[in-house]
């Protein structure tokens, strides 16, 4: 079972319990292989996407629980606090060793999303550690002397960033400007709607004189 979403809420946990049957059955859980890891590339940021003007992502928790000898079995889905309870030591343990990672959650847009950027030149960034557009942005002059390209990458990085925050600034400006609009004709018509009214009232009025 695959769950593609990082919301978690009541009927989730519900749904993960029920999968695995009530606290007794917590005592069997030494016999499954239980694996958790970060996922990130594939959860965006809606709030930020729209404030930035370009794809903005999230890192989050996953876990993927296997029941041996049973390939129909298989829970992959984001963490919630039932597995944080129920995997306590095996999760505290990987995060122990995810700790700076942990510390440091990756948030910004893949490279992969970065549409001026080729497959190669993407896997080539990857192989330094180079995930987000950010990171490239970010790099210092020891960095970019010692990998010709780079530079230029993080000059174009910088350039689709710059552009993409203030058509998204322009585009939000366009946005309140037509709210504004649009609120002005309400008003209008709503002012318009209420003098027709009373022309009409005082119509019938000197019609009963």
């Amino acid at each position: 079972m695959r769950v593609d979403t990082a919301d978690v809420d009541s009927q989730s946990i519900a749904d993960t319990v029920r999968q695995f049957g009530d606290d007794s059955a917590w005592k069997q859980d030494g016999r499954n292989y239980v694996e958790f890891r970060k996922e990130w590339a594939a959860h965006p940021n809606a709030d930020r996407s729209a404030k930035e003007g370009r794809p903005v992502f999230d890192e989050i928790e996953f876990i993927r629980i296997t029941v041996p000898g049973d390939r129909n079995n298989i829970v992959d889905c984001p963490v919630n606090d039932i597995h944080r309870l129920r995997y306590k030591q095996l999760y505290d343990e990987w995060r122990s060793r995810n700790d700076d990672n942990a510390k440091q959650a990756m948030s910004g847009t893949p490279i992969e999303k970065w549409p001026e950027l080729t497959r190669g030149d993407a896997e080539g960034l990857r192989y330094l550690h180079i995930y987000t557009v950010e990171q490239l942005c970010t790099l210092d002059d020891n960095v970019l002397t010692k990998h010709p390209g780079l530079r230029d990458m993080q000059r174009r990085a910088r350039q689709w960033i710059d552009v993409a925050t203030k058509n998204a600034a322009a585009s939000q400006l366009r946005a309140e400007k037509d709210k504004a609009e649009a609120e002005k004709n309400q008003v209008k018509s709503q002012l318009e709607d209420a003098n027709r009214r009373l022309a009409q009232l005082e119509e019938r009025l000197l019609k009963g004189k």
